[in-house]
Parts: C-alpha cells; sequence; structure tokens
C-alpha cells in the first residue's frame, strides 16, 4: 500500500493493535484491480519488522476477516484454490480474475514462514468461536484522509459510519 496510496483506496487497516476502518463497506473501493474493486470488501495489513508483531496483526486481521462475514451472514470459503468463496486475497485475484498483477500477502507471510493456507485456518477458527455477529462498538474518534477523485457519491458522517447518531452531513466533493 505504501507504494500505490495516491491509486488505491480501501475499506480498512489492521495492524498489531488496531482495526481502523475509514471506509463504510457498503461502498466501493478502488485497491485489488477493476473486477475485484466492485465485488469485495478490502482491508489492507500492514507491514511490521518483528515476528510478535507480525503475529498480533494476523491475529486482527483473521478476527475482522471472521466478523466481516458473519456480519453479512456469508460462510467461510477460500477462493484461493479454486477461484470460487467469500474470502479472497489480492494474490487469488491476480490468478482467477485479473486486472492486477499483484501477490500480496504471499511474499510478505513467506518472510516470516507464514502461508494464506495457515491464515485462513485462523480465520475459520475465530469464524467458527464467534457463531454470531456482534457489532463492534467504539467510543474513540479517528480522523482518516483520504485522496479521493471522484468523490460525487460518496458522503462525510457526522460520526463513524454505522455507530449510533451518525447522520450523513454531505457529499465529500
Amino acid at each position: 500500500m505504501s507504494n500505490n496510496y495516491n491509486n488505491a483506496f480501501v475499506h480498512a487497516f489492521v495492524d498489531k493493535s488496531h482495526i481502523i476502518q475509514i471506509h463504510p463497506t457498503k461502498y466501493a473501493v478502488w485497491g485489488a484491480g477493476k473486477y475485484a474493486n466492485q465485488r469485495f470488501i478490502q482491508f489492507e495489513l500492514v507491514r511490521h519488522k518483528t515476528f510478535d508483531e507480525f503475529a498480533r496483526s494476523i491475529n486482527n486481521y483473521a478476527y475482522y476477516a471472521a466478523y466481516l462475514l458473519r456480519q453479512y451472514n456469508m460462510p467461510f470459503d477460500s477462493a484461493e484454490s479454486d477461484g470460487k468463496g467469500t474470502v479472497w486475497t489480492h494474490n487469488a485475484v491476480t490468478k482467477y480474475l485479473g486486472g492486477t498483477n499483484h501477490t500480496d500477502p504471499v511474499g510478505y507471510f513467506s518472510q516470516w514462514g507464514y502461508s494464506v493456507s495457515q491464515l485462513n485456518t485462523l480465520i475459520k477458527e475465530k469464524y467458527d468461536a464467534m457463531k454470531v455477529y456482534e457489532k463492534i462498538k467504539s467510543d474513540i474518534v479517528y480522523t482518516a484522509y483520504a485522496n479521493v477523485k471522484d468523490a460525487k457519491t460518496y458522503n462525510i458522517y457526522s460520526k463513524p459510519y454505522n455507530t449510533s447518531g451518525a447522520k450523513k452531513s454531505r457529499h465529500i466533493s
């Protein structure tokens, strides 16, 4: 993401300590290529410098993926091996849909001795443990900035989207 911040926009960022959603998941983003952008919720895994930080970020990433699957009442099904499913990596998009040539997170994972298969196992474990969707609530205010090229259909909300008291205040443009 650090190489493409002017050309990409995702729903959320996940790191060792936080899951920060910056854009409502019901609206499209452009972070995974023209065929994926219209189809998927996209969130970016922040890169870390130690294995401990990496492991913590993967744990948060798997939790968030499972949480979203439960929120939208979708089953867990990885698309990594067959191009069909509810969980897609950028690598799977490249292999099965096209419109991009990125293979993340494969290279990043390999530097830590980790694989997409292990991530999918962790997502499935969290998904099964969750059983029901429970809305995440937070009273922490975050400010996020984005370079939006076509803002006519996007809105600014008075509070984080989909939280109590959040009201549409105006269009971005």
